[in-house]
C-alpha cells in the first residue's frame, strides 16, 4: 500500500480536506491521545473535486498524521493536535530524534557505520540530494545508512517512505492541514484537545479511547455553536 501511495503522489494536482473530530470531554475532562486511537482523533476526507487521484491524497495526509502520531508515542509523548502541528510542519525534526533514539537502541554501533556511509557520498551527491528533496543532510545520509544495512523498523519505514517524496509536493498536499491544526490550537478547544500534562493546577480527570470502550462508557459531545437561543 505505501509502495502504491508512494507512486501515486505524483499524480495529485489540487488537494483539499475537511475534518470530523472525534475528540469531546464530558464536564471539562481531558481526552488522552493514545498510540493505537490517535489516527481515529482526526478522519480526513475530499471537500473538493480533486484533480488527478483524489484517493492517493487522502491516503498520505493519513499516512502524515499516522506517522507523527506513532512517532511521537515511540518516544513517550503523548500525541496531541499542538504537536501534530509543530512535527506537521517541520517532520525532519521528529525524524532525527526517532532515527537517533531507535538507531542507539537497536543499533549500538550505527554512528561509526554512518561515518563510513557518510564517507562514500560526495559533498555533490548530498548538495544534489538536498536540492531534489529539501532534506536535512543528517536525514539523507541516515536514509543512505538504512538502506545500505537493510535496518527495518514500522515507524522508521513509515518515515523514511514520507521523508523520501520531494518535500515541496508533500508540502502543497499538506497546506490544508495548517488551517485546520491552526483552529484545533487555538483559544479554549486548545486546553480541551491538547492539555499540559505535567501541569499540576489541572485537576480534570483523564482518560483514553481505550479505557472508555473497556468500561462500556459513554462519550457525550455537544455541538451547540449554531443554535438559536430565541
Amino acid at each position: 500500500a505505501v509502495e502504491r501511495f508512494t507512486a501515486e503522489i505524483g499524480h495529485v494536482e489540487k488537494a483539499g480536506s475537511c475534518v470530523r473530530n472525534d475528540l469531546g470531554g464530558l464536564d471539562g475532562d481531558r481526552v488522552a491521545i493514545d498510540e493505537a486511537h490517535a489516527h481515529q482523533s482526526v478522519d480526513f476526507c475530499a471537500r473538493r473535486q480533486f484533480q488527478g487521484n483524489s484517493a492517493a491524497f487522502k491516503q498520505f495526509v493519513w499516512l502524515y498524521v499516522n506517522i507523527i502520531a506513532r512517532t511521537l508515542s515511540a518516544l513517550g509523548m503523548n500525541p496531541t493536535y499542538v504537536l501534530l502541528y509543530q512535527y506537521a510542519a517541520n517532520l525532519d525534526s521528529l525524524a532525527e530524534q526517532y532515527f537517533k533514539f531507535w538507531l542507539s537502541q537497536k543499533h549500538p554501533d550505527w554512528e561509526s557505520l554512518k561515518e563510513e556511509t557518510d564517507s562514500t557520498l560526495s559533498e555533490k551527491t548530498l548538495q544534489n540530494r538536498q536540492m531534489q528533496t529539501g532534506r536535512t543532510i543528517f536525514i539523507i545520509q541516515v536514509m543512505e545508512l538504512l538502506q545500505k544495512q537493510g535496518w527495518k523498523d514500522p515507524i522508521a519505514d513509515g518515515l523514511v517512505a514520507v521523508l523520501s517524496n520531494s518535500k515541496t509536493k508533500y508540502q502543497a498536499l499538506i497546506n490544508s492541514l495548517f488551517p485546520l491544526l491552526e483552529k484545533l490550537t487555538t483559544g479554549e478547544g486548545s486546553e480541551l484537545m491538547s492539555p499540559e500534562w505535567s501541569n499540576p493546577l489541572d485537576k480534570r480527570r483523564t482518560f483514553d479511547w481505550d479505557k472508555i470502550m473497556n468500561m462500556g462508557g459513554i462519550i457525550y459531545i455537544g455541538l451547540d455553536a449554531l443554535s438559536d437561543a430565541d
